[in-house]
């Protein structure tokens, strides 16, 4: 077979075909799935669509929803890096593909703003449990990757429960 299913790459016995696909793909959904379990079979490629060489059948599938998301609400619960990026990797494994962020409101502020950081400091559950611009960037990029769009939410800081 082509594929290890642990390690989850493509070896370099499955030819120049894989290879090519895999460098074809505009997008990064089209990059995951490659990775796919379909990817076990030997497959050929272009720009818009797959076909499996040889197969007796023809499948059209294409996502009825383009907004297929999760929301997870830090507002109001607080959920470590690790624990988000967890979260975006199980969303791209069952290709969901809108992370809805819902990252401050009137229960906590949790999200650290260069030009006004006693907003965080007063209104954060915690300390620690803050999120920095840099934190934000790298789950943006992380969610990226996996071909998964952050959409966050952010309330204005005219709630008061926070404080």
């Amino acid at each position: 077979m082509c594929t290890d299913m642990r390690k989850r790459r493509v070896e370099r016995s499955c030819g120049a075909a894989v290879g090519k696909a895999a460098r074809r793909r505009r997008s990064a959904s089209r990059a995951r799935s490659v990775t796919s379990p379909w990817s076990l079979l030997v497959f050929s490629a272009n720009a818009s669509s797959f076909s499996i060489r040889g197969a007796p059948w023809y499948i059209q599938d294409e996502p009825r929803f383009q907004y297929r998301g999760l929301l997870i609400d830090t507002a109001r619960h607080y959920l470590p890096v690790r624990t988000i990026e967890r979260i975006i990797d199980g969303m791209a494994m069952n290709k969901l593909n809108v992370l809805h962020w819902h990252i401050v409101d009137a229960q906590s502020f949790p999200l650290v703003l260069p030009v006004r950081p006693a907003l965080a400091e007063k209104g954060a559950y915690h300390p620690l449990a803050t999120y920095t611009p840099t934190m934000v960037q790298h789950i943006v990029a992380y969610a990226e990757r996996r071909a998964v769009r952050v959409v966050p939410e952010i309330d204005m800081p005219g709630h008061t429960h926070a404080w």
